[in-house]
């Protein structure tokens, strides 16, 4: 079966679906609704969808398939009117099974199941006997030689014990041994190739004193004296920034259009009650003329190729589909909202159809988490990582955000495990101050901001982040393994993570303040000195006087730089 494209809207009373069904008759169309799950089947589609509250079928709800766009529109009935269902865009939970009930079997339904059972072995006795004889068939044949280029060693399996004693990493601690068979390549994929033999403890300890090894304190001093690129950098608004200040200025509009409904007096307030009252959002077509009725039942029928659609074809499909199925060729595609006004879809934070296609294909699974501070506070260090590849390429991707992505990050490339804000705080600034090309404080702090405002933003940005860097990592070689590691469960449980305890996340990282000591480089003498000496040009063959007393001949490479 196939799983549909599909989105999912709601006003007061109704959720609004919309599933894309290309190719189909409608004629064997069906669905159903039961508590809070909404079953809908059509040759070869299938989709079922389980929501955060209750629906029911009280005569009101009604199924529209348009001709001309393929799309059945499903409007079911909220079963407390006004109540408001929550994460309608987080495909992946939305496709999430039912758990099933547990049953008690009686002695009778025993019995049945060692029955069907036994049948279930008779066939496949027969299964193998047939095969036996094929065998024996292919045994008289004359033989063919085989050569193998490897052998074939099955390798014994893990006891349970073995594994507890391993080292376990990523998302969750969920994986061990998981670069077995890449040890060639796994200085591609993250910094160390020992993963396997360390804890958490010697992981950080390790991480540490490769950031200490790499760091280069002539490359800071330079990039705090020139940074014509960096202005550029710190002056660009990024479409995080853009989205926050619309969110605020929502906010303030809201603020304000609730002092003034506040200020109205209490007649006024009972006259719009009543008008409220009067509107059904579900039979809006009682506010149509009869004029306009009869225009729209007299306009040309066009299907989706620009044919016209006779009448008495459309009758037929009409006549051959379900009672409960209403068929349409409505040209303007407003069948999944009767009125704009009527949808509540003032999000901010849309998903694109290749994320939905993406959430609706990562497996859902149940996760026991063991330290779910930890997965919050990785989210941080990915995040932050994605904002400065963002930043310093204005918006755009390129042959190195896979590098930039995962460098930057400590969960990505040391498979690191934070215990604090302080902790993660720390090693994104050592890293962006380490490893990318452009190495400044003021650009470390701007795209904390933007790290901040995407989490200000809420769950769905985050969610949004995690699928683009996804996107990011999968066409890499060898980056797209970090996908496995991290990004696919982290896409799949953040649509089922606490909001409170995001908000609260989030509150920390809106007041912490970095401070350069923090990091355990002397950045701020670095600064004095590049300020006080400046920055001086050498050539070559002055530098090697310096350093030999042999005076050369002038050079003609690049000059290198001497503080």
């Amino acid at each position: 079966m196939i799983i549909p494209k599909f989105t999912v809207e709601q006003n007061n009373d109704f959720l609004i679906v919309v599933a894309r069904t290309p190719y189909i008759k409608a004629s064997e169309a069906d669905y159903y609704l039961l508590e809070n799950q909404f079953k809908f089947y059509c040759k070869p589609y299938f989709l079922r969808l389980t929501f955060s509250n209750r629906i029911i079928e009280n005569g009101s709800e009604k199924a529209v398939f348009n001709v001309n766009t393929n799309e059945f529109t499903f409007h079911l009935p909220k079963e407390i009117p006004g109540e408001k269902f929550t994460d309608l865009d987080m495909v992946t939970k939305l496709l999430d099974k039912k758990k099933p009930s547990i049953q008690v079997l009686s002695s009778d339904t025993t019995n049945k199941i060692i029955e069907d059972d036994k049948e279930d072995e008779e066939e496949d006795e027969e299964e193998d006997e047939e095969y036996e004889g094929d065998e024996l068939e292919g045994n008289n044949k004359e033989d063919e030689e085989i050569e193998w280029e490897f052998e074939q060693v099955l390798e014994p399996e893990i006891s349970l014990d073995e594994l507890k004693n391993k080292a376990h990493y990523g998302f969750n601690d969920g994986y061990v041994n998981f670069f077995k068979g890449l040890e060639s390549e796994i200085l591609d994929i993250i910094d160390f190739d020992n993963i396997d033999n360390l804890n958490k403890s010697q992981i950080t300890q390790q991480r540490f004193n490769t950031e200490n090894l790499k760091f280069d304190d002539e490359r800071y001093m330079e990039n705090f004296i020139f940074t014509d690129d960096i202005q550029e950098f710190l002056k660009y608004q990024s479409k995080w920034e853009k989205l926050y200040e619309k969110k605020q200025l929502k906010q303030q509009q809201q603020q304000s259009n609730n002092n003034n409904n506040n200020s109205i007096n209490t007649t006024e307030v009972e006259k719009k009650e009543e008008q409220v009252k009067q509107f059904n959002p579900s039979n809006l077509d009682e506010l149509v003329d009869d004029d306009e009725q009869q225009q729209l039942e007299s306009s040309v029928q066009l299907d989706f190729q620009g044919n016209v659609i006779p009448q008495e074809i459309l009758d037929k499909i009409k006549s051959l589909a379900p009672p409960k199925i209403e068929i349409t060729n409505n040209s303007n595609n407003n069948n999944n909202n009767n009125s704009n006004e009527e949808v509540v879809s003032d999000k901010l934070i849309q998903f694109s159809d290749m994320e939905r296609d993406v959430m609706k294909n990562l497996p859902n699974r149940d996760y026991i988490i063991k330290n779910e501070r930890a997965l919050l506070l990785g989210l941080i260090d990915i995040v932050f990582a994605y904002c400065y590849n963002n930043i310093v390429n204005m918006g755009d991707d390129n042959i190195e955000s896979p590098w930039n992505i995962c460098k930057l990050s400590g969960t990505l490339s040391c498979c690191e495990t934070f215990s604090s804000l302080d902790s993660v705080m720390i090693c994104i600034f050592r890293r962006s101050l380490t490893y990318p090309l452009y190495r400044n404080w003021k650009l470390s702090e701007k795209v904390l901001q933007d790290c901040k405002y995407i989490f200000s933003l809420g769950k769905r940005a985050i969610l949004k982040v995690l699928l683009e860097i996804r996107s990011i990592l999968e066409p890499h070689d060898l980056k797209c393994y970090l996908n496995r590691l991290y990004i696919d469960d982290y896409c799949v449980w953040l649509q089922y993570a606490s909001k409170k305890k995001l908000k609260s996340l989030t509150a920390s990282l809106e007041s912490f303040q970095m401070k350069k000591s923090m990091i355990q480089w002397p950045l701020e003498e670095y600064e004095k000195l590049v300020e006080e000496e400046g920055m001086v040009y050498m050539d070559d063959d002055d530098e090697e006087e310096d350093i030999d007393g042999d005076i050369q001949d002038d050079s003609t490479e690049l000059p290198t730089i001497k503080f």
